[in-house]
């Protein structure tokens, strides 16, 4: 089913300019969301993380989470994430993966046919978009050129289809999406999470700040400080603050080396801040022999 894979990449398109509200549409993450899941408890818990393509929403999910709200600065992700929610719960497995990862079905409007009546008249947009411009509609969609889709295809829940169908029961009717940045969330989510995610956010939040340590502390100062006293469990929740790729070697020496001074100057004060910062590693997404390594910070503030 696989072996059009390296031209289906020819056809999309990678982009470098960092995340804005037109951006094209990620269909699948590029993190492997499920290897560092589950290093983590979820079952029964309430998560926020961004849309993106609605990985990380379908992998929390799929380990127990209660509930999953999303938010992203690409309103484009919202249709992608409704999409992808009636396709798990209503379209066979098979079906599933013909739509999206092969060439000759890609976005075969035959497979989603039986369910077009459940479309929200603004995914029902998107699609006549996609259909409507032939096959530039692929320009819609951003991948990164070196991403094999299939890389951890065992860690998914898109990677059997026992593990397929679990996900469909366990899947509410939609999943919520609000349309905003980092930094309208505390004005727009009143609730207190056990766990928040933002992907790579962190790697735009602060790019005009060349040393890796200081980009941490104005990220810390101006995100993280006032997401955890918003919206964070003060008992154990976490934040997943930044997934850093371990495929460019030099960049990942400098970053790795000013997280691990951040790290151990916000440890040194857990006591007074009641943060604690860690990592884990994962095995990447994107072909390199370097793990990658997921950043989190886990809040207590009982131990003040």
């Amino acid at each position: 089913m696989f072996q059009n894979m390296p031209d289906f990449n020819q056809d999309t398109i990678c982009t470098s300019q960092g995340y804005r509200k037109d951006l094209e549409v990620f269909l699948f993450s590029n993190e492997n969301v499920a290897g560092y899941l589950d290093k983590f408890d979820l079952s029964g818990k309430t998560v926020l993380t961004v849309g993106a393509s609605g990985d990380h929403a379908f992998e929390c999910y799929a380990r127990g989470a209660k509930n999953v709200d999303t938010f992203d600065i690409n309103y484009r992700q919202k249709p992608i994430i409704e999409l992808k929610n009636h396709m798990i719960k209503n379209i066979p497995y098979e079906d599933f993966l013909e739509f999206f990862f092969t060439r000759d079905r890609f976005f075969d409007i035959q497979i989603i046919k039986p369910i077009m009546p459940l479309f929200s008249p603004s995914l029902r947009m998107f699609m006549d978009l996609y259909y409507s411009i032939g096959n530039a509609g692929r320009k819609m969609f951003a991948y990164n050129g070196q991403l094999d889709i299939t890389a951890h295809y065992d860690n998914t829940y898109y990677s059997y289809e026992e593990k397929y169908n679990l996900l469909a029961k366990k899947l509410p009717r939609g999943i919520s999406f609000k349309h905003l940045d980092i930094t309208g969330i505390s004005a727009n989510f009143a609730r207190k999470y056990d766990f928040i995610m933002l992907s790579n956010i962190f790697d735009f939040q602060h790019s005009e700040i060349s040393d890796g340590y200081q980009a941490l502390n104005q990220f810390y100062n101006a995100t993280l400080t006032d997401l955890s006293q918003n919206n964070l469990s003060p008992d154990g929740g976490t934040i997943i603050l930044e997934y850093m790729w371990g495929n460019n070697a030099s960049t990942r020496d400098q970053m790795w080396d000013a997280w691990q001074k951040f790290a151990a100057k916000q440890n040194s004060k857990t006591h007074a801040t009641g943060h604690k910062m860690d990592n884990c590693f994962v095995k990447p997404m994107m072909g390199s022999k370097r793990y990658d390594n997921v950043l989190y910070m886990t809040q207590n503030q009982k131990i003040k």
